[in-house]
């Protein structure tokens, strides 16, 4: 247990904008008008790996590629009610908490060709009045083959015994 000496395998750049101008996170809070909110989260597992495949007339090929750890995640977001109106985000689920807070959430996987390695999630609110923002959260989780092989370079990359780099 502890901290790991590897980075996170997901990582995040936050930018803001108040009324179409770009601000910093401390001048995000209290703010009235038009914000827009941009994360965008990258795989950072990629590690050069010699693969070796076949080409289309069965011809074996070697050649030296960034491999990166397939990983699925969910993005949250809450927005503490009375804050803000006119809440739109692409691709993510809105749904209003019980306490009267906005929670968005996005679902995706960190692998091409299904899902870039760095995508950006984004909310736009049309209105806001002493704009809050709340928690942000990152939930990422390897999508882990069995093979041996792949248990191994998940535990190299991620850090930890393979039991850990997998759970």
């Amino acid at each position: 247990s502890g901290t790991p000496d590897v980075p996170p395998p997901l990582s995040m750049l936050a930018t803001y904008t108040v009324n179409g101008k770009r601000v910093e996170p401390e001048d995000l809070v209290g703010s009235n008008g038009s914000i827009d909110l941009f994360y965008d989260v990258t795989n950072t597992t990629s590690q050069q790996q010699t693969i070796t495949y076949e080409d289309g007339s069965g011809k074996e090929l070697t050649a030296v590629e960034d491999v990166p750890i397939p990983m699925a995640a969910q993005i949250q977001l809450v927005l503490p009610r009375g804050t803000t109106s006119g809440v739109e985000a692409k691709g993510a689920e809105i749904v209003t908490q019980p306490n009267g807070d906005l929670l968005v959430v996005w679902n995706t996987v960190f692998m091409p060709p299904i899902g870039s390695l760095t995508q950006t999630f984004s909310v736009h609110v049309r209105s806001a009045e002493d704009f809050r923002l709340g928690e942000f959260r990152v939930i990422g989780s390897p999508i882990a083959p069995s093979q041996k092989e792949y248990s191994q370079y998940a535990s190299e990359v991620l850090g930890g015994d393979k039991a850990d780099a997998l759970s």
